[in-house]
């Protein structure tokens, strides 16, 4: 998940130093869990002001398997 989310910070911010796996999960707090009744899973973390005071949004089609990653709100 970070190396995904973090690919995205590099494409945004070139000239900022880039977070460590660690430092970067370390900014992260669970915000919510979703389970929807056909067995997708969205989870949402604060940002810890990475990207703007954002929520970082994970939606997954199994426990296993990712759907997609973005920044909401």
């Amino acid at each position: 998940i970070a190396a995904r989310v973090r690919s995205s910070q590099r494409r945004r911010n070139e000239g900022d130093p880039l977070l460590s796996r660690g430092e970067f999960a370390s900014r992260l707090t669970l915000e919510s869990i979703n389970i929807e009744p056909d067995g997708k899973i969205d989870v949402y973390f604060k940002d810890g002001d990475l990207f703007s005071g954002h929520v970082i949004e994970l939606r997954l089609d199994t426990p296993e398997r990712v759907r997609s990653i973005g920044i909401a709100g």
